[in-house]
């Protein structure tokens, strides 16, 4: 999906995904997960203008130094929540995992996230305190 919203103080564009999961051991060429996230990163140079502040927000089913984050952050994207510890946003079994973004045009937001729950290697997701296999990445962004 793709999102622009017009603001006092600019245009944002929003884009959401979910990414298809491919072992990290797929040579980059064939990842079908960074292809997406190259597609998705050519509509933004299409969709709007170069002034335009982006959110890249979804389940990216990658590690944050794989290829598909790797391919974000070289468009000029920033994690929104590189400084927020605890991270990890899955636990499939029984390894903690952070495979859920909100990315960000660093030189005109700031990002600002909230805390996640704690995840332990035998916390079940999903569950009646986890509804989804997820948990939800929440970052408050600021024009500067």
């Amino acid at each position: 999906m793709l999102a622009e919203l017009e603001a006092e103080h600019g245009r944002v564009c929003i884009a959401c995904t979910h990414l298809r999961w491919q072992s990290a051991d797929t040579p980059e060429d064939q990842h079908l997960g960074c292809s997406q996230m190259r597609e998705l990163l050519s509509y933004r140079r299409e969709f709007a203008s170069e002034d335009a502040r982006w959110i890249l927000a979804g389940d990216f089913n990658a590690t944050p130094n794989s290829s598909v984050v790797n391919a974000a952050r070289a468009s000029g994207l920033s994690l929104g929540c590189e400084l927020q510890r605890p991270w990890h946003t899955v636990n499939i079994n029984g390894r903690k995992r952070k495979l859920d973004y909100l990315l960000y045009t660093r030189s005109s937001l700031r990002a600002s996230p909230l805390s996640l729950p704690t995840l332990s290697t035998d916390t079940p997701m999903p569950s009646e305190t986890h509804a989804s296999d997820h948990l939800p990445v929440v970052v408050r962004f600021r024009f500067m």
